[in-house]
């Protein structure tokens, strides 16, 4: 399951009932590509809460056809399985949508998917909206009023065939789809600004491991610097699947804010989550510390399963001095480690938590510089569930520390153990 939706979008024509929805339309249309073009460098962080389901039955249908047809016959149940939860930073480049860790030191050119495989999408924050307006993929249809939330709103349909399509579903790195979508729109009738937007893909490909998603975000005016600009608060997605998993995303935005320039890749205040680009560069040698050499790490600080996020910064401190195999000391008792929560995942039956934590830099001679382990006892990596339903693409760097429960917390003092690593 290494799906994940990419977003090129471009839907402008316009049509109506009358002259009101028409202008309505128009102004929120240019309003957006005026914003496109003026908006600053800007990024939130993202929260994504993944709520993960699973149908009942004797085995799995194995295909799209084969969950409609099992859908249809007496006890079919759709039953909690597990969640997990992930903090990112999200910004906008040049080729669209840029993720990385909250608080890393700079976006990186990655794919969504390399950092959350499994079930997501990506477009929420700005992509979407952005570049909806810019083309002439397809066109709009006035379908009246609604009232949302005590505002007067003009609804919108809109309908994207695949030869028109900038709507790219991935089934497999390097590999992609153009695919048919359809949706709604709602707009503010006195401000023309975009209240909700609901997307629907019906039929996507066969070898995409997908039956269906669907979409909704909710938009309001967000401050950034001096100018406010249109930008979700929410959204919720639906993933469906032929091998019985489904998965309910919400996406959460926040701690919006403006940055000047793009960092350099620095190893400083990991622990702080500061914002990208919000620190000066600096460049320091690699540790030289040998492969294979044991460490115990210490928590400094608390991790809480039903608050922490994989993409979290955590701090610690060696346990024990750090020391080669001829007993030298390379790093004393107490030097201050720093790392990275990757994995929080919650599992409904029987309850449990996983926390999978990754070393990224250590203290030494009031240098902050890059540190790598692994795992120290192959034990703290065992599951509880299969791999295939919340798949990682590596954890060879990873402890991962399994605990009973629903909710479950590390407290400081708590100790994992590792083996020096290379990069």
């Amino acid at each position: 399951m290494t799906f994940a939706l990419a977003l090129l979008l471009g839907v402008a024509g316009l049509a109506g009932a009358d002259s009101m929805p028409d202008e309505v339309l128009a102004r929120l249309r240019d309003r957006v590509l005026d914003e496109a073009a003026h908006v600053p460098n800007y990024t939130c962080v993202q929260t994504i809460d993944r709520q993960f389901f699973v149908t009942t039955g004797t085995r799995p249908p194995g295909s799209c056809a084969g969950l409609d047809v099992e859908r249809t016959r007496p006890g079919y149940r759709v039953v909690p399985y597990g969640s997990d939860r992930f903090r990112l930073d999200v910004g906008v480049g040049r080729r669209g949508e840029l993720y990385s860790w909250a608080g890393a030191e700079r976006f990186e050119d990655r794919d969504l998917n390399d950092l959350i495989p499994g079930p997501s999408s990506t477009g929420a924050f700005a992509t979407l909206l952005h570049m909806m307006f810019g083309g002439d993929a397809a066109e709009f249809h006035y379908r009246g009023r609604q009232t949302l939330n005590r505002r007067r709103l003009l609804a919108y349909s809109f309908r994207v065939p695949v030869p028109r399509s900038h709507y790219f579903l991935r089934s497999a790195p390097g590999a992609r789809s153009a695919v048919a979508y359809r949706g709604t729109i709602l707009v503010d009738a006195e401000t023309a600004d975009l209240a909700r937007l609901d997307i629907q893909i019906d039929d996507p490909p066969p070898d995409s491991n997908l039956c269906s998603f669907s979409a909704s975000l909710d938009y309001g005016r967000t401050q950034i610097g001096a100018a406010g600009f249109l930008l979700p608060t929410a959204a919720r997605q639906k993933f469906v699947m032929p091998s019985r998993l489904e998965s309910e995303n919400t996406v959460a935005f926040s701690a919006c804010r403006e940055f000047k320039a793009e960092s350099a890749v620095k190893y400083e205040n990991l622990a702080s989550a500061q914002p990208a680009g919000g620190n000066e560069a600096v460049t320091r040698e690699p540790l030289k510390i040998p492969a294979g050499l044991p460490v115990t790490v210490e928590l400094t600080a608390a991790i809480d399963s039903g608050a922490a996020a994989a993409g979290d910064a955590f701090a610690g401190s060696l346990a024990e001095p750090l020391q080669d195999e001829s007993g030298n000391t390379l790093a004393p008792l107490g030097t201050v480690v720093r790392g990275r929560v990757m994995r929080v995942e919650r599992y409904a039956s029987p309850a449990s938590v996983q926390i999978g934590l990754a070393l990224e830099a250590i203290e030494i001679g009031g240098a902050t510089l890059p540190f790598h382990a692994a795992a120290r006892r192959a034990g703290s990596r065992e599951r509880t569930a299969p791999r295939e339903l919340l798949p990682y693409a590596s954890e060879t760097d990873l402890v991962v520390i399994q605990l009973p429960g629903d909710r479950r917390v590390l407290r400081p003092g708590y100790r994992t153990e590792w083996l020096t690593a290379t990069p």
